[in-house]
């Protein structure tokens, strides 16, 4: 398998890598920085990236305000739906160890206080604690 790439390599005359690029000639072959190309497909997924990290924030902005009202409401059904949307994009989106996600877990938390699943509770929030205490 080896050999065959080295020969596939070697009649192709390149071979990229990333972030450099292996180019032979017929008597050597010699490292040369990637090609501007490929920094110009890496500028445009990080761009990507931070644009749907904007629109995951304002969602989880959306939902966080949703909870509030719906709590507010007295509906806790619902609001325990919203807190976990909001928890779960937050979780897949910014990490396990964001703000958001801290956020997001004392929501649950409340709102099984409230719905009297103390041990449930006292999990979420011990859990947004220790979150909140290492990125603050």
């Amino acid at each position: 398998m080896r050999k065959q790439l080295l020969v596939t390599a070697l009649y192709l005359g390149s071979i990229s890598l990333g972030s450099i690029s292996l180019v032979f000639s017929s008597a050597h072959a010699y490292v040369k920085p990637a090609d501007d190309g490929l920094r110009a497909i890496q500028m445009q997924q990080d761009e990507a990236i931070n644009e749907t990290t904007a629109i995951a924030e304002q969602i989880w902005d959306k939902l966080t305000a949703e909870f509030v009202e719906q709590f507010e409401d007295g509906q806790y059904a619902r609001a325990a739906v919203t807190a976990r949307s909001a928890y779960e994009l937050a979780k897949s989106t910014f990490g396990p160890n964001h703000i958001n996600t801290a956020d997001s877990m004392l929501k649950l938390g409340i709102v099984a206080e409230t719905l009297g699943d103390l041990n449930t509770a006292k999990q979420q929030m011990q859990n947004a604690l220790t979150i909140l205490e290492n990125q603050l």
